[in-house]
């Protein structure tokens, strides 16, 4: 149950974006001390806001009208944004440099975290056979900080080429994830329906 939680640390910091290139940037200019500040910033509000996602997603399964009504929804979204990956005709994306206060920005208010952390459960519940209302906060905070910290490491270390790739490989990038988006969506719906 707790390697979801590594791979969602992961994936939810995997594509270029504010934090992960105000990491690089800090790297490459040998800014050590303040990284290490960064990177803790970043494992701290990670962790407030999967907390804050957790405890919403306990208190809405327990509304199982409210909670049903959140779960189809959120299928319904990523079927869309499924959809839209695979069938779009995407330029590769271009990666622009960011300012030190916009990536800390992000850091601290970083608003799609609760929408991502309520997918994600809704997502994988099934798949992993996730049983929140019994799982430990603390463990998957934990493990979900480490699979954060893997990838802020990995921008550490291959950040420029991690840079070129994604930007090279957006239009593939973008139909793999949005296939695998449709299967996730179909298996959950099969499984709650047959």
């Amino acid at each position: 149950m707790y390697f979801i939680a590594i791979f969602t640390g992961f994936y939810g910091y995997i594509f270029p974006g504010n934090i992960n290139l105000l990491v690089v940037e800090l790297f490459r200019s040998g800014q050590k001390r303040l990284l290490a500040f960064i990177l803790a910033l970043i494992l701290i509000f990670e962790s407030i806001y999967l907390l804050l996602a957790v405890q919403l997603i306990k208190t809405l399964s327990l509304k199982s009208e409210l909670f049903t009504y959140i779960e189809m929804v959120s299928y319904l979204l990523v079927l869309i944004m499924g959809v839209w990956m695979v069938a779009g005709k995407h330029t590769n994306a271009q990666i622009q440099k960011h300012t030190f206060y916009r990536g800390l920005f992000f850091i601290i208010i970083h608003p799609q975290q609760i929408p991502f952390w309520l997918v994600m459960f809704i997502l994988v519940k099934k798949l992993a056979m996730l049983n929140i209302e019994q799982m430990s906060s603390v463990g998957f905070v934990l493990f979900n900080a480490l699979g954060t910290l893997m990838v802020m490491l990995a921008y550490i270390v291959f950040g420029n080429k991690l840079l070129s790739y994604f930007k090279i490989n957006t239009l593939q990038i973008n139909r793999i994830l949005g296939t695998a988006y449709i299967l996730i969506v179909l298996y959950n719906l099969a499984a709650r329906y047959i």
